[in-house]
């Protein structure tokens, strides 16, 4: 039988989450000075040739 994992552990595996997608929001911001979600929003209104 599994063990169920308690609110804790979740709750701590969630943050771990969010804390590498900010890592990787800051530092694309910093590479192209955009956040990631104003540059999927440019990229998807260009024009398709």
């Amino acid at each position: 039988m599994t063990k169920r994992k308690r609110k804790t552990e979740i709750q701590d595996a969630f943050d771990a989450i969010a804390g590498f997608r900010d890592l990787v929001d800051e530092t694309f911001e910093k590479l192209t000075g955009k956040s990631i979600a104003a540059w999927l929003k440019e990229f998807q209104q260009r024009p398709r040739e």
